[in-house]
């Protein structure tokens, strides 16, 4: 099961791992096994092998810019996990860097499990298309309200 992005999303998704990229590889520690995933999403996203080994080598090549705000930092965990997504197979390695990448963004750690969810059953529950964004969003929304219930 491919899944087909429009240009808009792939930007997006391709945004959103250029920031989860910039703040593993400028880490203290990283698992090896971070690696090897965010390596596998690198190749999905169309980067060449020796950009991430050399990214890999000079890790003060990439520079992390933290999001704006909640709206952005919860839009780039969407963005990994609809990626994980993707390809139809979500490997337990992909959802650890997920959550991961979502806690150090101030989530907690059902976030990614929670997005994960509202992608896989938006097809059951009629939503398809462009209708998958909005409604995702609205859950989205839901989250935010739920962690940050002063947010309007």
């Amino acid at each position: 099961m491919e899944l087909v992005l429009s240009q808009q999303e792939f930007q997006s998704i391709k945004r959103s791992y250029n920031n989860l990229l910039a703040l593993f590889i400028n880490m203290d520690s990283v698992k090896d096994h971070f690696i090897d995933g965010i390596f596998k999403w690198g190749e999905q996203l169309d980067f060449e092998k020796k950009d991430l080994y050399n990214i890999i080598s000079n890790p003060e090549s990439v520079k992390y810019t933290p999001p704006k705000d909640k709206v952005e930092a919860i839009e780039w965990v969407y963005d990994l996990v609809y990626m994980i997504y993707l390809d139809g197979k979500v490997e337990d390695v992909e959802l650890e860097i997920a959550t991961e990448f979502a806690t150090k963004l101030g989530f907690e750690a059902h976030v990614t499990n929670d997005l994960l969810k509202a992608i896989v059953t938006a097809p059951y529950d009629g939503v398809e298309g462009k209708d998958v964004k909005t409604e995702i969003r609205k859950h989205v929304d839901e989250i935010l309200k739920n962690q940050y219930p002063t947010r309007k």
